[in-house]
Parts: C-alpha cells; structure tokens; sequence
C-alpha cells in the first residue's frame, strides 16, 4: 500500500534518485516546456525594452513628507510629555 506521492509507510522510505535519473527528467521537462507564441514574447520585450523611467512624483510630494516628519514629531512630544506625567493624558 502506498500514498499518493508513492511512499510505503510501513516500508523504508524510497531511495534518491541517481543522476541519471535526474538527467532524464531535466531532458524531459526542457523538452516539453512550453514556449510562448511570437506576438506575447515580441509586445513583452517592447516593454522590457521601451524606458518608461520611474514614475512621476506627485505634485506636493514635499509637502507630504513634511507633513509627516512634523506628525511624527509631534507624536514624539506628546509621548515625552506622557513620560514626564504631564501630558494630555496625565491624571
């Protein structure tokens, strides 16, 4: 009785395959790898091929990033003032 990948369980556990073995499988599954038709392979390389460059930032971006810095610090403060028991949540 075996499982479904071909293992006895009551047995010992099957034996590696030798390098011939492994050959013959790598000769197999080169062979039978499908290629992709022309027209997929050619409009992938197109866009491999064409330079679209890193997309554009938005228009504020420094402005964001301000804004979230001083978010940041504000929070840091706030936290401060929580550990030195004096801040907006202080009984």
């Amino acid at each position: 009785m075996t499982d479904p990948h071909g293992n006895d369980p009551r047995g010992d556990p099957p034996s590696e395959p030798d390098e011939r073995e492994l050959a013959q499988v790598a000769v197999q599954l080169s062979e039978r790898r499908p290629i992709p038709v022309w027209a997929f392979r050619e409009g992938l390389r197109r866009r491999l091929v064409s330079d679209l460059g890193a997309p554009p930032m938005p228009p504020r971006s420094g402005v964001l990033a301000l804004a979230c810095f001083a978010s940041g610090l504000l929070l840091l403060a706030f936290a401060a003032l929580g550990l030195t028991g004096s801040g907006p949540f202080a009984a």
